[in-house]
């Protein structure tokens, strides 16, 4: 190396390399900017930012896991849809006249002043039943007797009033309806049914209230397909004589 010429090196480091450094700390801006220009310094680090920035659609969306992807975005709970009321209504229907049974839809029957708001209600061979559906969503649980139950639906909680409590009472205006038709002694079931895919029932058991699944495949039992010696089209038109029409 010339000796001579170390000077001259020694200026050429500082010009290409601390100047930039030191200017560009002052200014904020990158040394690579400085010294190539702000087009050549994206090209130059295109392909490094893209590797360090996190997918979005994997990201964490509150951000406290710290590691993209680490958390997956909670589904939306809903209430029951229309459509899913018409999926339990007709699925009623369907199992009624498999098993030639009688089914009046909607169950609104008339006692007086007093309106039993059923959805449905099946008359089999040996008892009459009774389809109270129910829109909550989300996670139910059950009160105590006849206290409110608790729904909590995408993280709110609300009270609702007892299915148990309300079913109780439409089972009151059918047993008075089929009293006032001359049928004294025909078994009546009265039973909650939650129509919104993906509800979660807890502590319910014995409160005759169940999800329109659950509901399809109870129905299947041996007790439900008895015969008493009712005549289901017999007693489905003498209460249907009793449904409020619709205004």
């Amino acid at each position: 190396m010339d000796l001579k010429m170390l000077p001259v090196y020694i200026i050429i480091i500082l010009v290409l390399i601390v100047l930039p450094i030191v200017l560009g700390r002052r200014a904020g801006i990158s040394p690579m900017e400085i010294l190539l220009g702000k087009q050549a310094e994206n090209l130059f680090f295109r392909k490094r930012k893209k590797k360090e920035e996190p997918d979005p659609e994997n990201a964490d969306p509150k951000g406290t896991s710290g590691k993209p992807g680490d958390r997956k975005k909670e589904a939306v709970q809903k209430n029951s849809s229309r459509q899913e009321l018409m999926t339990a209504i007709s699925a009623f229907l369907t199992y009624s006249r498999r098993n030639r049974f009688y089914c009046i839809v909607p169950g609104t029957l008339v006692h007086e002043d007093k309106v039993a708001s059923l959805a449905a209600i099946v008359v089999t061979k040996g008892r009459v039943l009774g389809f109270n559906c129910f829109g909550y969503g989300g996670t139910l649980y059950a009160g105590s007797g006849d206290d409110d139950w608790r729904q909590i639906l995408n993280g709110e909680e609300k009270k609702i009033e007892s299915p148990v409590v309300r079913n109780r009472k439409q089972k009151e205006i059918l047993d008075a309806v089929l009293k006032e038709c001359g049928y004294l002694n025909v078994p009546t079931e009265i039973y909650g049914v939650f129509t919104a895919s993906g509800i979660i029932l807890k502590d319910h058991n014995n409160t005759r209230c169940h999800t329109q699944k659950a509901m399809m495949e109870i129905l299947k039992g041996d007790r439900f397909l008895e015969d008493k010696g009712l005549e289901p089209a017999k007693i489905g038109k003498a209460l249907e004589a009793h449904v409020k029409k619709k205004d």
